[in-house]
């Protein structure tokens, strides 16, 4: 999901233990949404999250004791690499043996044991950047992008009737959209001039409520 990064003004961002790397070397502090933050508020992921966090963790033995009581201990590493050549590590947890549970099928997903992958770097981003999001701050930035960038989307969708492109090629798709970018800019600079807005590049932060 798109979100803020901010030293003096915000701007854009995905999560991504990538980026947030990136941002902590640059000494930038993030205001990214996390992706699963609409998620995060629903009851289903609410109920899915009930047993992990009713997880206790031992960290002498490292392994994590579900809610029937087992345990599921550290079996190994699993790295994934993106086409950018970043790679991440995550710890993965295997449940000894989950017949009879109770939980079984509720838990997870799946029908033999139980398997969980923990990063420990991107958890910790992540529960940084949901800190920061849900800050007095990070709400009133986020309510403003929704303001001034989610708009353009919709002005481009509805009122200019930008549905596909139509071009292929990476080339030809990067100048169609400069094109639409520049007839977007255009039009607002008429509406601006016509307004006596010239100069003023961001509207003043709104508080939210």
């Amino acid at each position: 999901m798109l979100g803020l990064f901010s030293k003096q003004s915000p701007t854009r961002g995905y999560e991504g233990e990538e980026n947030d790397r990136y941002l902590e070397k640059e000494h930038i502090t993030a205001y990214v949404k996390p992706s699963n933050y609409e998620y995060s508020k629903t009851r289903k992921f609410q109920h899915e999250q009930s047993f992990r966090l009713a997880m206790s963790y031992d960290n002498e033995g490292d392994f994590y004791t579900c809610k029937a009581g087992r345990s599921l201990l550290f079996t190994g590493y699993r790295t994934h690499k993106r086409k950018g050549g970043f790679s991440s590590q995550s710890k993965i947890y295997t449940c000894e043996m989950c017949t009879g549970c109770t939980h079984l099928g509720i838990c997870d997903k799946g029908k033999y044991s139980k398997q969980i992958q923990m990063n420990e770097n991107f958890d910790k981003y992540r529960k940084r950047s949901l800190a920061n999001v849900t800050s007095q701050y990070g709400t009133v930035l986020r309510v403003n992008r929704s303001i001034q960038a989610e708009s353009v989307f919709g002005v481009l969708k509805e009122n200019m009737q930008f549905t596909r492109f139509l071009t292929r090629g990476e080339i030809n798709v990067r100048t169609e959209m400069l094109l639409l970018a520049l007839g977007f800019n255009i039009n607002k600079l008429h509406n601006r001039i016509q307004s006596g807005r010239i100069g003023q590049h961001l509207f003043p932060l709104q508080e939210a409520g």
